[in-house]
């Protein structure tokens, strides 16, 4: 029944964007439909903005053009509705020119020119901090960064640098209200394994306590409901690692998919932000395999693209980029997606240990799959389930690393059987060194595997 039932297409349909391009922003409006801005094509940058309508898969161009030809700059939806463009580059380098785009303007929705950064800078970050005000990170060489207030709507230099200068990296909102960035790139196409903590109290860079697992740039950030953080893609290898803000570290680092029966699975969760690369055609697991039709291929071969998460309607759109051939591509296709979280409340477990396992964000009452894959494989997956709640919430403690499984790192996939709901994590089993430390005091019940044989 699991087999059967996590084959169902996770693409929704697919459109066309106005123009073909690369390196362009796509923000969420407040209306549900997606603003396109920026880029370059074939002959150079592209100066129409566009929006994409997710439900009827068309795209028009807005009569209302930017103010600057930009790309590799980022856009911010602000609390009263405008997005705010910030920085890129243009044929004469890097940009300090911002730009508001306000979808309620009468008579008619409007670019207007914003507050000149202080700092020119493309490839950087604008990440939205707990007090509605925007920390502009990195895409200069000095590491500067500066803070956006939007009611002064002015910007100003923090007082500290990046403690690595970086473009093309990645910065997310932390549970504690801190910002993590991670990776990137420097000089000359150096791709980064460093991250860094950045604390709007103290304005400071602080590094965080070891590297990421591997270098990535452009990886996406996903920060889970008990503040652990998805290091997902923007790597050679289609893989995912975890970050813990309470020691500041990355550990369990895991390939994604773990096999390419679960490939629709992982098109559901926002874990194919790995997959999605140029490379993935020289992915031995998937190498021609029957799931990856041509359809998915297109889908997934391609870089520069955006992703725009649409969560009142478990959707996502995929947008432009360019594939291995050099083609800057114009199709927009909408995926299936979700909020749906499962996390383990440690990322590093002794054999023997039970993994406590929780979800939120499901369906109420539906039944959770869970799939664990380690790797390397001494054993098959193994398969458990649970009820979620009438809050959409479960636990599970239905497993624990055997103690064959020591040095293994596992991928979690959780699966709803109703709403089709997917997500995935990952941990860790490390074998105790000490003598002197008592693991395992409980003794889990077997599970089954898919195969039929039990993990003990």
């Amino acid at each position: 029944m699991f087999y059967a039932f996590i084959c169902q297409a996770q693409i929704l349909g697919t459109g066309q964007l106005g123009t073909a391009r690369r390196s362009h922003s796509a923000i969420l409006l407040q209306d549900g439909k997606i603003l396109i801005v920026g880029g370059d094509d074939a002959n150079g940058l592209v100066g129409q903005a566009e929006i994409f309508d997710p439900i009827s898969l068309t795209s028009s161009i807005i009569a209302a053009t930017p103010v600057a030809l930009r790309t590799d700059h980022t856009a911010t939806l602000l609390s009263d509705g405008r997005v705010l463009i910030i920085g890129g580059v243009d044929s004469n380098g890097l940009l300090s020119s911002t730009e508001f785009y306000n979808p309620y303007a009468v008579p008619a929705p409007s670019f207007t020119a914003g507050p000149a950064l202080l700092r020119a800078r493309s490839g950087h970050t604008a990440t939205v901090l707990a007090d509605g005000k925007i920390l502009v990170a990195g895409g200069e060489a000095s590491g500067s960064a500066e803070i956006f207030d939007p009611i002064s709507q002015s910007f100003s230099l923090v007082s500290g640098n990046l403690n690595t200068p970086r473009q093309y990296h990645s910065a997310v909102l932390l549970n504690n209200g801190k910002v993590l960035i991670a990776g990137g790139v420097v000089g000359t196409n150096t791709v980064l394994s460093s991250a860094e903590i950045f604390d709007p109290q103290t304005q400071m860079f602080t590094p965080a306590s070891g590297p990421m697992q591997t270098p990535r740039g452009f990886a996406l950030l996903r920060v889970l409901p008990d503040g652990k953080v998805q290091v997902i893609g923007g790597d050679g290898e289609f893989s995912m690692e975890m970050f813990d803000p309470a020691t500041n570290s990355f550990i369990a680092l895991a390939h994604v998919p773990p096999h390419a029966n679960y490939l629709n699975n992982v098109l559901a969760s926002r874990t194919r932000s790995a997959l999605i690369t140029t490379i993935i055609q020289q992915n031995p697991v998937l190498q021609g395999h029957p799931e990856l039709s041509a359809e998915i291929l297109a889908l997934l071969n391609r870089l520069d693209h955006t992703v725009t998460e649409i969560p009142q309607s478990n959707k996502a759109l995929i947008a432009g980029g360019i594939n291995d051939a050099g083609q800057i591509l114009n199709s927009a296709t909408v995926v299936s997606s979700s909020a749906a979280t499962v996390t383990t409340d440690r990322f590093d477990y002794a054999p023997g240990e039970i993994v406590t396992i929780t979800g939120g964000g499901w369906q109420p009452n539906e039944t959770v799959w869970m799939l664990l894959h380690e790797e390397p494989e001494t054993h098959a997956d193994v398969i458990t389930s649970s009820i979620a709640d009438t809050q959409g919430n479960f636990t599970n403690m239905d497993f624990a690393p055997a103690t064959a499984d020591a040095g293994r790192s596992f991928t979690l996939t959780a699966i709803g059987q109703s709403s089709v709901f997917a997500t995935q994590t990952a941990f860790k089993d490390t074998p105790r060194i000490s003598a002197s430390v008592t693991i395992g005091t409980q003794t889990p019940t077997p599970l089954v595997a898919s195969n039929g044989n039990t993990s003990s």
